[in-house]
């Protein structure tokens, strides 16, 4: 049986169309797994759903929210943290603006600059930063928690990162994982020669994780989920052009009006925590979000470490 596969523009235009894709509005998508069996839900369940969710989109505001479910926790300042931003000398109050402050400045990489294209400045203290990564949970695998949900949400990354998270999608369905659509939320930056490898036909990102799915031959069953790739364009800055972010991406697929459901988040470490913060503050209610990851490369850069737990810190602060 075919894949059901389904290219969608990402506002203001997809920037591709790769042989073999159909362009079509979501719209459809919806009704053929409707009328097709392959969504659960009855129309009139979505429509009443669509209508609280407007509702509640309205009067609800962001918070953290806990791994085991959505209901808000207050910011706690851990042990392991406190010991990390003592070693690495990051004055502070105790208060997550105040640490959010001061990581900013000390420990983000310069704007403009690629995680890539970053030198390790953390050499005499990395044992003690990896540790204490370790203990926070920025290191080892995470695996999904639960059996099925609505969405499987690949986030878009090097071409090297993004075979390494289409092969933890193919485990978590060897291990019994399912879910009712699978997404590719990916941007239009060119490929890199210098750190990834070009892919024949393929000049972005974009167009390198529809290679890399295509090219798969997938278990039965894993085929036949409707598949949607996403590709933002580059956003046009005040300097000329950046690579969309997480944050791009997440509303370009809100602007296909998705039903809202469970989504689980395909990343790897260290940047779970990150995405994960950043798929819930892009995503309102009811939609919900867990994202799952491979573990760290032992020898992963110290100072992109500490660049992304400042990033899982910022954007943890604006879940409050």
């Amino acid at each position: 049986m075919d894949r059901k596969e389904t290219h969608l523009n990402a506002p203001p235009h997809f920037s591709f169309k790769p042989e073999g894709y159909l362009q079509i509005p979501l719209f459809h998508t919806c009704k053929g797994w409707l009328h097709n069996g392959g969504w659960p839900w009855r129309q009139s369940f979505l429509k009443n759903l669509s209508i609280w969710y407007t509702v509640l989109s309205c009067v609800l505001t962001p918070v953290v929210f806990s791994q085991e479910s959505m209901d808000p926790i207050p910011f706690t300042l851990s042990p392991q943290l406190d010991h990390l931003l003592r070693i690495t000398e990051v004055p502070h109050d105790g208060t997550l603006s105040s640490i959010v402050l001061e990581t900013q400045k000390r420990w983000v990489r310069p704007a403009g600059k690629e995680r890539w294209e970053v030198a390790d400045w953390t050499e005499h203290k990395r044992e003690e930063i990896m540790a204490c990564a370790e203990k926070m949970g920025f290191l080892g695998a995470i695996s999904p928690k639960k059996k099925h949900y609505t969405y499987c949400i690949l986030l878009g990354a090097t071409v090297l990162r993004m075979q390494n998270r289409v092969d933890t999608i193919l485990q978590i369905w060897e291990r019994g994982v399912r879910f009712h659509a699978l997404i590719f939320l990916t941007g239009a930056r060119p490929l890199d020669p210098a750190i990834e490898p070009l892919l024949d036909g393929c000049s972005t990102e974009g167009q390198a994780a529809c290679k890399l799915w295509n090219a798969l031959d997938l278990p039965e069953g894993l085929r036949e989920i409707p598949t949607t790739f996403i590709e933002v364009p580059l956003v046009r800055t005040d300097g000329g052009f950046r690579r969309p972010n997480t944050q791009d991406t997440f509303a370009a697929w809100l602007k296909t009006s998705p039903p809202p459901g469970s989504c689980l988040l395909i990343s790897n470490q260290p940047y779970c925590s990150y995405q994960d913060a950043i798929g819930r503050g892009a995503l309102p209610a009811p939609f919900s979000v867990e994202t799952v990851g491979s573990a760290a490369d032992p020898e992963e850069n110290g100072a992109i470490l500490l660049d992304t737990i400042a990033r899982w810190l910022y954007a943890t602060e604006h879940l409050h």
